[in-house]
């Protein structure tokens, strides 16, 4: 990204059509931004994720061999913040920035302006879904304990 900010995404992935597309063509794009534990967040959370999606919209940003990024309003976007979530960030992001909460306790809310899911989840719940999903794994292998 061509930017004067020292900032930059923690995990940016660019899916690419590799059958029956031009070759700078992005089928979505995705952000991860893990926060610090115990790190005092604010209220807008999603600040940062937002202002990496609109720099790669307003073609900022290149691809490793030099060539604009090439994306719009209409590819998907889909932006994903891992942090601790106390009772009152919860409480403020349901109650004030629209987010509802899903059965896995996440928080999500969906932008269609700009055709963007947001996801606000704990590292404990990626911790437990990763332990689950390997436990699912090792046990068809018959590598469990």
């Amino acid at each position: 990204v061509d930017s004067d900010s020292r900032k930059e995404g923690d995990l940016i992935i660019f899916d690419k059509r590799w059958v029956y597309s031009p070759d700078d063509e992005f089928s979505s794009l995705v952000i991860f931004e893990f926060k610090r534990p115990g790190l005092a967040l604010g209220d807008n959370i999603e600040k940062q994720v937002l202002e990496y999606f609109q720099k790669i919209v307003e073609g900022n940003s290149k691809t490793y061999k030099g060539k604009i990024i090439e994306v719009d309003d209409n590819t998907p976007k889909f932006g994903y913040i891992v942090c601790e979530i106390p009772k009152s960030l919860r409480e403020n992001l349901i109650k004030w920035q629209g987010y509802k909460e899903t059965p896995n306790q996440t928080l999500f809310k969906y932008l269609p302006d700009v055709n963007m899911y947001l996801e606000v989840m704990s590292f404990h719940h990626i911790h437990k879904s990763a332990t689950e999903r390997h436990k699912a794994f090792f046990r068809m292998l018959g590598i469990d304990k």
